[in-house]
């Protein structure tokens, strides 16, 4: 495999996605650098990043600020931040972005990319897909099981150098990263589900089968389905289905 170890990463929010994708670039050999605040700051700042797989703890010291202010630009920059505070991250890295800067949501949602592109520009962005089970069990300190799964997509659908670079660089690391034909419509997609199951099993306590298996849940559980549907289809994405 081409080696891509000069490129440089700056991963904005070192939560549970941030820490985790970052971590294993880091472990991989990567050249890293992480922002975050607060308690988990000072954690990361002290006692650097801990990495919980399969109940084995790595643990990897790591370059870490509270702000982007005085950092330089970087070739991929990963907003893992909530989605409320996406514009904030994308106001932030402005000073952080070079001719060749790539910045990629890892959030998932389906309007962190245009916020995104608002404050840098369309071709700066392109999107991603979140598939790893992994939490912040404490400051400091990820927890992750089972699939560590990515998927990426360029906005316009095309299969560019520097998206295959990306990936490739992902997959180095351990990371099972795919690229998407159509990101749009598997962000959708995601959403379809996301908007559905997740809110009715808060509210109700009850797992996917279980929400299933109840008639009155399932009803509910597809139209919600139904209603995101539509909406993705009268935004024009043809691909999204329930």
């Amino acid at each position: 495999m081409h080696s891509y170890k000069n490129k440089n990463f700056l991963v904005f929010g070192t939560g549970a996605v941030g820490g985790y994708y970052g971590g294993l670039l880091v472990k991989a050999g990567y050249d890293v650098t992480f922002i975050a605040r607060g308690k988990n700051y000072i954690s990361l700042k002290e006692k650097g990043l801990t990495l919980i797989r399969d109940e084995k703890k790595e643990n990897y010291k790591i370059k870490i600020f509270e702000a982007t202010r005085e950092l330089e630009t970087f070739d991929y920059i990963f907003i893992c931040v909530k989605s409320k505070d996406t514009l904030e991250a994308a106001k932030s890295i402005k000073e952080n972005i070079g001719k060749d800067t790539t910045v990629v949501s890892f959030q998932n949602g389906v309007e962190n990319e245009e916020i995104i592109a608002s404050i840098i520009g369309k071709d700066k962005v392109i999107g991603g897909l979140v598939f790893v089970a992994s939490k912040l069990i404490e400051p400091g300190t990820i927890k992750q099981a089972g699939y560590n799964g990515g998927l990426i997509g360029e906005l316009n659908c095309k299969i560019t150098p520097r998206i295959e670079t990306l990936a490739a660089i992902m997959q180095d690391s351990g990371i099972d990263c795919k690229i998407s034909k159509d990101i749009n419509g598997d962000l959708w997609n995601k959403l379809v589900w996301n908007a559905s199951f997740n809110p009715i099993s808060v509210y109700t306590g009850k797992t996917v089968d279980e929400i299933l298996m109840d008639p009155k849940l399932y009803k509910l559980t597809k139209d919600i389905m139904t209603e995101v549907r539509d909406v993705a289809l009268a935004h024009g994405y043809i691909t999204v289905k329930t």
